[in-house]
């Protein structure tokens, strides 16, 4: 687990204040009170907010920190389609050119820098035939990926729209993935690479474990 956020809660705050309060008041008699059981109940009421303190920091430190694990939120969304369906199954299977759209949300309470993303193919094996056209464009920030080659190459379509990135907890990122494969039915996945409080790591995009799948057109 990562190191605790500093300082303490604003609950042991105002619990501490008062304890100090009363503390301060015995030792310089600031008020005088009469009462002969009032400096036994000071130090058993001090007793209750400093035993309170500790305990809201011990349930504290021992809660989930936001910031433990992974920091983003990717969910993958096929936007403008078009299909091939199989010439030997009849399946519809996304067509070369097709637009993918990952919504990237961060779960932390501090600034997540994206560095990069990466893609893997999975599997490559012969397909193809008869295109199903869809009919509709949406474009946002926009990247081209081509799977044709035996590295997939990911590029941005704008300087502007390349990484580094960064999301915050209100401030979702939409990145728009072109689709492109010349080479049979090719099966792959996504790599999104975060970094966070000087932690890294790499989120996996994929369809619930499943790789994406891209078929040539024609």
């Amino acid at each position: 687990m990562s190191a605790r956020r500093g300082g303490l809660s604003t609950i042991s705050v105002v619990l501490l204040a008062p304890a100090l309060a009363l503390l301060g008041n015995i030792a310089t008699n600031t008020v005088e009170v009469s009462w002969r059981w009032w400096p036994l109940t000071v130090w058993i009421v001090v007793a209750l907010l400093v035993f309170g303190t500790v305990w809201v920091e011990v349930r504290r430190s021992n809660a989930p920190d936001p910031d433990d694990g992974e920091p983003v939120v990717v969910t993958p969304q096929f936007v403008d389609v078009d299909y091939v369906r199989e010439d030997q199954t009849g399946k519809l299977l996304p067509a070369s050119g097709h637009l993918l759209r990952l919504v990237v949300e961060s779960r932390s309470r501090r600034r997540v820098v994206l560095r990069a993303l990466r893609a893997e193919i999975v599997a490559r094996v012969p397909g193809g035939g008869q295109v199903m056209p869809n009919h509709g464009r949406i474009e946002t920030r926009a990247f081209r990926l081509d799977l044709g080659g035996a590295t997939p190459v990911l590029k941005a379509a704008r300087k502007r729209d390349d990484f580094p990135l960064w999301v915050n907890a209100d401030e979702p990122e939409v990145i728009d993935l072109r689709v492109f494969n010349t080479d049979g039915q090719v099966s792959w996945r996504l790599f999104l690479d975060w970094t966070v409080n000087g932690r890294s790591g790499s989120a996996t995009i994929d369809i619930g474990g499943q790789p994406f799948t891209t078929v040539r057109r024609g």
